[in-house]
């Protein structure tokens, strides 16, 4: 994602979002839990990680329109596979991680995805069980 493609971005979500991991760099964008303490992310790293995941995302074979989905719990994560996906011109896709195999093989199902955000292995093998055109899982 270089420069080029984030003027595209201008005036989008993404675009902000890319916008202001320039301006603040190495301030806090982001707390993550860990060992029980919150440790933050900067901006710059979240930044780098959004566009790492949306050129991979890109990578994959995702494109513009197409539909992504995130099942996961409320962490920084999902915050930036949301951005990745915009960044790469597709739609986010959220399941609620308490969505039981039938909400998530429809939802699945009438969206057309092909790739998805999973947190947790039994939310991913859960996935493998749905009749979908499921492609790809990236674990978070």
């Amino acid at each position: 994602m270089s420069g080029g493609r984030e003027r595209e971005h201008a005036g989008t979500i993404p675009g902000m979002f890319f916008s202001q991991a320039s301006r603040l760099g190495e301030r806090p964008a982001f707390l993550e839990k860990r060992a029980g303490r919150f440790v933050p992310i900067s901006y710059g790293e979240a930044g780098r990680t959004v566009r790492e995941l949306a050129a991979g995302l890109i990578d994959l074979g995702v494109r513009p329109g197409d539909r992504v989905a995130i099942i996961s719990y409320n962490r920084p994560e999902w915050a930036m596979a949301d951005l990745s996906v915009l960044s790469a011109g597709a739609v986010t896709v959220p399941l609620y991680h308490t969505s039981t195999l039938v909400q998530s093989e429809r939802a699945l199902q009438r969206a057309g995805v092909r790739v998805a955000f999973v947190s947790r292995s039994e939310k991913a093998e859960m996935l493998l069980s749905c009749d979908a055109a499921l492609e790809t899982m990236i674990s978070l």
